[in-house]
């Protein structure tokens, strides 16, 4: 990009001596060089979101055009001269957006493109799954497991969104502790005592409970339940052999291995839940 002047003075002879006439000649010299890709690439909100649009930063080369796609429309911005950018984004409803954001600079060298992976969604969770499930039973010395939809944020469980109420004693909330899964898609209410024999119950899942993009639980949901004097004894943990893989691109696995005979398995986590009889034998 910059000036040059080329300047021929009048001291200048050919062969004969004779002198030329004094010239000048100016010219601007090419970038032909391409910017660096876009860097340190950061959304606000962060991933994933509820909200329709985000705000793209980070920095690339200063005076470039960066441009940023693969949202619903293209997104254009100048980079100052400090080259930290911010540029608006609208995003796919309910998509995981991979935007590219390249840079151009005044000479109309283009980047390779830096990415980022903004998921936007805006449906609210669901309960999937509980057990005891509606008018079922409990043993008494067992805990309380709720299956989502998807996972759930694991800071909304402070604000204690899950209630156990005690019909027998004035509707009075159970002492218990909360604990969410690995996954975040399953939540365990654990009393602080055993329940009592032949009790009814009201287990109420409240709309304080989230996900990771901030959309709460639709409605209240309410699982009555009564609890029973059998107190069934803890089941061996179930042993998979071969032991399934930490990470894979597959949609489905199989499971496979030993665990007590005539009882149930609930395996919890993955998009549904899933229940295997284990026969006698």
């Amino acid at each position: 990009g910059g000036r040059l002047t080329l300047h021929v003075p009048a001291t200048v002879t050919d062969l004969a001596g004779n002198p030329i006439a004094e010239t000048s000649a100016t010219f601007t010299l090419l970038d032909n060089e391409a910017p660096a890709a876009p860097i340190n690439l950061a959304a606000t909100p962060a991933s994933p979101t509820n909200l329709a649009t985000v705000d793209i930063g980070g920095y690339a080369e200063p005076e470039s055009t960066v441009t940023i796609a693969g949202g619903q429309a293209d997104a254009t911005t100048v980079s100052p001269g400090d080259g930290l950018f911010t540029a608006t984004v609208t995003l796919n409803q309910n998509a995981a957006n991979q935007l590219a954001v390249t840079a151009i600079d005044p000479d109309g060298n283009e980047s390779a493109a830096g990415a980022i992976a903004v998921v936007h969604d805006n449906t609210a969770p669901q309960v999937a799954d509980t057990s005891p499930a509606a008018a079922g039973t409990l043993p008494t010395n067992m805990s309380i497991f709720i299956q989502f939809s998807e996972a759930i944020d694991p800071d909304c469980i402070a604000a204690v969104p899950v209630v156990v109420s005690d019909h027998g004693n004035n509707n009075d909330a159970v002492l218990g502790a909360l604990s969410l899964s690995a996954s975040g898609k399953s939540l365990t209410f654990t009393p602080t005592d055993h329940f009592p024999a032949g009790g009814s119950f009201t287990l109420q899942i409240q709309t304080g409970i989230v996900d990771l993009a901030g959309n709460p639980l639709a409605a209240t949901v309410d699982v009555a339940f009564t609890t029973t004097a059998a107190q069934l004894a803890k089941s061996a943990a179930p042993v998979f052999d071969p032991v399934p893989p930490a990470t894979t691109t597959a949609a489905t696995i199989e499971l496979a291995g030993t665990a007590e005979a005539d009882t149930t398995l609930h395996i919890l986590g993955g998009s549904v839940p899933v229940q295997a009889t284990i026969g006698a034998g």
